[in-house]
This record gives structure tokens, sequence and C-alpha cells, in this order.
């Protein structure tokens, strides 16, 4: 099955979870070279600098797309910092969110997908986390029953898995909340 048939986008809750099934499993045999490249790939993404202004990267040219990167890279937080930690801003969080859905969607290869979805919802869970939003159509327990299928992954960063937890935590309080 395509993987890019399935983009997050408007989609119902039981297509997205089917689309996080088929992202985080593998046939047997290439688990654990998948998991490797994966767990790499996350690692590489979550340690790169958050570009805040993107259109302004974007309508520089040559050299001085390359010099606002490099300071960038050296003033701003990582990625991880945004997602772990209650520095960023619910828009930036927003931008993030749709910017990893954008990748999945145009991912060209099964690690690149995990981690794009991955970061799709780390968004999420740093929202409902540091600042009790939900900023996706998903329901409260649809969005329960991916990060916890995350969670278990054996690539899954340890901040994330982390992150993860104390998101399904605050859903059940926010449900909870809700039935009263």
């Amino acid at each position: 099955m395509d993987d890019k048939q399935f983009p997050l986008f408007g989609k119902e809750p039981s297509n997205i979870l089917q689309l996080i099934e088929e992202c985080v499993t593998q046939e047997p045999g290439t688990h654990r070279n998948l998991c490797e490249e994966t767990a790499i790939l996350l690692d590489q993404c979550l340690n790169a600098t958050v570009v805040p202004h993107q259109e302004m990267e974007n309508s520089l040219t040559g050299v001085l797309k390359h010099v606002h990167r490099e300071i960038c890279a050296q003033s701003g937080p990582t990625l991880k910092m945004l997602l772990t930690d209650s520095t960023g801003t619910l828009a930036l969080l927003g931008e993030t969110k749709d910017a990893a859905r954008k990748s999945a969607a145009d991912s060209s290869s099964k690690a690149e997908h995990r981690v794009a979805t991955t970061i799709y919802f780390a968004s999420l869970a740093s929202a409902i986390v540091f600042f009790h939003e939900n900023i996706s159509s998903l329901g409260h327990d649809a969005l329960k029953k991916s990060l916890k299928m995350l969670i278990e992954k054996p690539w899954m960063d340890k901040d994330l898995a982390l992150l993860f937890s104390r998101a399904v935590s605050q859903c059940d309080a926010q449900m909870e909340a809700t039935e009263e």
C-alpha cells in the first residue's frame, strides 16, 4: 500500500490511525534495519535548529539563504526543544504540525514517513501538554491511541515518549472533565 495515499489532512480519525499503523509496522526481516534508520533520522530531525521565519528564508537568494540558516542554527532552539518544553508558541507548533503533515505526504522512504508522522504527533502532544489545546481534528481518544502506539516503538526518542505519555494523561484528564 502506498503511504502517500493517506495524507493526514482532512481524514477521519480511523483513517489517520490506519495510516499510523501502516507507518509504524514493518515486515519481518527488515525490522532492525528500518528501526535503526528511523532512530537515526529522528535524532537528526530533533537536533535540527528551528527556523522560525521560513517565508523570509524562501524570499532570500543563494548566499543569503546560507547565511540566514547559519545564523538561525547558532541562535535558535532545536526541534526537540520546541516540542519537549514550553519555550515554543502555539503558532509555531501549528506550523510544525503542518510541515510534518506535508513531509509525511511527500516522504520518499518508510523511515522518513515514520519520522514525519512522529513530528506531527509530537506537535499535537506539545500543544496539549503546554497549552491545553488540541490543534488537530482528532478527538482525544483517537489521539491517545496514536500516541500510545508511538510510545511503544523501539526507535522512539525517550523525551518524545515522555511527552506522549504526558499528553495521554492530559487527554484522559480532559476527557474526564467533559464527562462531568
